[in-house]
């Protein structure tokens, strides 16, 4: 079997601090949105946007859960690379770059 000839790529990413602040906001809203709901959920006769409360209820429970799953990718995404080492991004085996940069 012949070995696979890959030419390196350089990737130089974002930093990632954006990311960071996006995932905290999206914390801190979402823990916000629970609280809003558990509030709301204990009253009756009350409609929103043309839902009942129980139907409001489950569907924000559901986004918020939502994004609960996305700030969880958010932040695993994060990496740091120090001045003396590299990172390799592969995916499924393919490879798509090394970041140098710290």
């Amino acid at each position: 079997m012949k070995p696979l000839k890959v030419t390196e790529r350089e990737l130089s990413p974002l930093s990632g601090y954006l990311a960071l602040l996006t995932a905290v906001i999206l914390v801190v809203l979402s823990i916000a949105g629970v609280v809003l709901t558990a509030m709301l959920s204990s009253r009756t006769g009350i409609t929103i946007l043309g839902l009942s409360i129980g139907a409001f209820s489950s569907i924000m429970f559901t986004l918020i859960f939502a994004i609960w799953i996305a700030v969880t990718f958010l932040f695993c995404s994060l990496k740091i690379i120090q001045p003396v080492e590299a990172r390799v991004f592969t995916l499924f085996g393919k490879y798509y770059g090394t970041i140098k940069k710290a």
